[in-house]
């Protein structure tokens, strides 16, 4: 009966050529799709998984509203962190704070007495 099926299948595919690859290529197309999709939500998933009691890591983020949106970003002041240490001494072990040094300048200004100083990253070339 199997076998019947196949050679049906078979002759439809045949006969109607243009209809059948038009179909396959949207399977594989959808499958594909399915699978990146899967691949990606796995990574988010397990993302700091590597580290030892990972479930004990948090991350602050800060919410910036304005008129016409609100807009979550993780970056907060540097302030924070040790802000936090102090406030909550029972309830934090450790924290840690990460600069972006990516870009090619930066100006930190210290606003309680409005000094500043601007970081030029250099660019070291290896020969």
């Amino acid at each position: 009966m199997f076998k019947n099926y196949m050679k049906i299948a078979v002759r439809n595919l045949l006969k109607n050529k243009v209809y059948s690859l038009i179909n396959i290529i949207g399977l594989a197309i959808g499958l594909a799709t399915c699978l990146l999709i899967i691949l990606f939500v796995l990574n988010e998933w397990s993302y700091d998984d590597f580290h030892n009691n990972s479930e004990r890591i948090h991350r602050i983020v800060q919410t910036t509203t304005s008129v016409e949106r609100e807009e979550e970003q993780a970056t907060t002041p540097f302030q924070l962190g040790p802000v936090l240490d102090a406030e909550f001494p029972n309830q934090i072990e450790s924290s840690v704070r990460f600069f972006d040094m990516q870009e090619e300048s930066h100006s930190f200004i210290n606003r309680s007495d409005m000094s500043s100083f601007r970081f030029q990253r250099r660019k070291f070339l290896l020969c």
